[in-house]
């Protein structure tokens, strides 16, 4: 009895241990003696034993194949579309370049004075990048599509002008139809037709590739002696050529120059220019020059009896105008006060006039300054100074009253006018300045 009630307070067996493995020869071993202890018989103790670890065994394999829990997800109806996947927006396609501009169909052709040429068709001529802006027009190069000629195409707006500054556009096309009934190769751009609709004037001419303004820039502002001369004669000639067909520029300057695909300057830009009559009747020292014809006509000077003046109308660029131009009568002599102020940049890379140092700004009012610049004086000689002093004199009556007396300053030394105008004289090369001085002067 006693052994029964021992038995029943004291448990039948130790709780086993499960191993994630098969158990090692040590926990057989363990077992075994556990089972001798027990109090039960071996066979039971077996069983359980057994038992025990095949229960065990088949947790552990259930729990390894048990699918996980599935998500529940809305139902998919018309209503409730399935989500799309969200992707990165593709990158923005490159910007489309605009078309060429096709001008309108509404251009009337302008016909002046009789004038009876008819340029290209409006419609054949396609705008392409602007190449060149002044006060009142700009300047676009173009393509002739029935020709395939690349044009130039200014483009003056009348609200601009207004309608008193009409007659300057008027005046430029009446000037460029001169020079171009004149059936002759000449240094000006050539008008191939003009035309105009509510807003705008346009005149279409031959592209010229290139300018006088970025010639400058490319070589640091100025040029090597030579090449200064030849440019400067060039000009000369092309501005005695538009003299002798009764034109005064007013406006010639670096800006208003180009080039030619040969590298030989064109004198373009008639905005401000003015026509004279060419048979209007001067008095007898008019009439006499007339005669000489050549480089002694016309006459420069704005003698009382010369047609060809104008009465104190202000006109071009002020640094580049002559002072006679804002208060007295003046002629064709206005011209070569803007070319000796141009030829003095080609050689200087500055204007003549006195430059206050701290701003490098013109002193105003303007005047000339000659021998208190060590700039200057690094690239001017004697026989430069006594020309430039020449051509700034302040009285136009003072200056040389023919290009015959221009083209006799000792400044040209040994220069071929004669080669320059038949176009046989070669473009010199801009060469290095030596020791502050430039090599090549054409009298040495």
């Amino acid at each position: 009895m006693s052994h029964s009630l021992a038995a029943s307070s004291s448990p039948p067996f130790a709780p086993p241990v499960f191993p994630s493995t098969l158990p090692s020869k040590s926990a057989a071993t363990s077992a075994s003696n556990l089972s001798r202890s027990s109090s039960l018989p071996l066979s039971t103790s077996k069983s359980l034993r057994l038992l025990v670890w095949s229960f065990h065994l088949a947790r552990k394999s259930i729990s390894r194949t048990k699918p996980p829990t599935p998500v529940l997800q809305p139902e998919k109806t018309a209503d409730n579309p399935p989500p799309t996947p969200q992707l990165a927006p593709p990158p923005p396609p490159p910007p489309i370049p605009p078309p060429p501009t096709l001008l309108a169909t509404k251009w009337d052709i302008v016909l002046l004075d009789g004038d009876e040429t008819v340029g290209p068709d409006p419609d054949s001529i396609v705008e392409g990048p602007c190449i060149g802006k002044g006060g009142f027009a700009e300047v676009f190069r173009g393509l002739n599509k029935a020709t395939g000629q690349a044009v130039a195409v200014k483009r003056v707006k009348k609200k601009a002008l207004g309608e008193d500054g009409q007659y300057l556009i008027l005046g430029e096309i009446r000037i460029m139809n001169r020079i171009r009934d004149t059936k002759r190769q000449l240094p000006f751009p050539i008008i191939l037709g003009s035309y105009m609709d509510d807003s705008d004037y346009l005149l279409v001419m031959n592209h010229l590739p290139g300018t006088m303004l970025a010639k400058l820039e490319a070589t640091g502002g100025y040029f090597d002696q030579p090449l200064a001369f030849f440019y400067a004669g060039q000009l000369l000639l092309a501005i005695h050529t538009l003299h002798s067909l009764g034109v005064v520029h007013c406006d010639v300057k670096p800006d208003n120059i180009f080039l030619d695909s040969f590298g030989n300057v064109v004198l373009g830009d008639f905005g401000v220019a003015k026509l004279f009559n060419k048979t209007a009747k001067g008095d007898r020292i008019w009439s006499d020059f007339k005669r000489l014809g050549g480089d002694s006509f016309p006459l420069l000077w704005p003698t009382p009896g010369n047609p060809h003046c104008l009465d104190s109308d202000v006109r071009g660029t002020r640094h580049y105008a002559a002072p006679e131009t804002k208060t007295d009568r003046y002629s064709y002599g206005v011209d070569y006060w803007s070319w000796a102020a141009t030829f003095f940049e080609f050689l200087t890379g500055v204007l003549p006039w006195a430059i206050d140092d701290e701003t490098s700004t013109y002193i105003e009012p303007l005047h000339l300054d000659l021998a208190h610049n060590a700039f200057r004086k690094a690239f001017l000689e004697r026989i430069d100074f006594e020309f430039s002093t020449k051509a700034f004199l302040l009285d136009p009556f003072d200056r040389w009253p023919t290009v015959h007396e221009i083209k006799k300053e000792r400044i040209w030394g040994n220069f071929d006018w004669l080669a320059l105008s038949r176009g046989t004289l070669p473009i010199p090369s801009n060469r290095a300045i030596v020791a502050g001085r430039r090599i090549g002067r054409l009298n040495q």
